[in-house]
């Protein structure tokens, strides 16, 4: 993940990621300059971060879109849903149905 310090996207694309046990490789294009440069050649001359390389697909997340960075990285949309293979969705839908008077 290409970033920057202040960059606010990068903080909630990190959190997002963090939050979803994602392991990624943070660059920061403030203190590195063969970054910086391939971050404008990859979003046609704009200083876009965050962007993301995976397996040498580019792509920027910028404004931040937890919807676009989920399709693209394949991961799930919500943290939990990783770790139950969505059995907690599945329970809370089951138990939406149930009558209030059913034990």
């Amino acid at each position: 993940m290409y970033s920057a310090g202040w960059c606010g996207d990068c903080r909630r694309a990190k959190l997002f990621l963090r939050e979803r046990n994602v392991p990624f490789r943070e660059v920061n294009v403030d203190e590195d300059p063969d970054a910086e440069e391939l971050v404008l050649q990859v979003n046609e001359g704009r200083r876009k971060v965050p962007t993301f390389e995976v397996d040498g697909r580019y792509f920027s997340c910028s404004p931040f879109d937890p919807y676009k960075l989920s399709a693209e990285l394949n991961i799930p949309l919500n943290p939990g849903a990783a770790s139950d293979g969505g059995a907690a969705s599945r329970r809370n839908r089951a138990a939406a149905r149930k009558d209030p008077g059913d034990v």
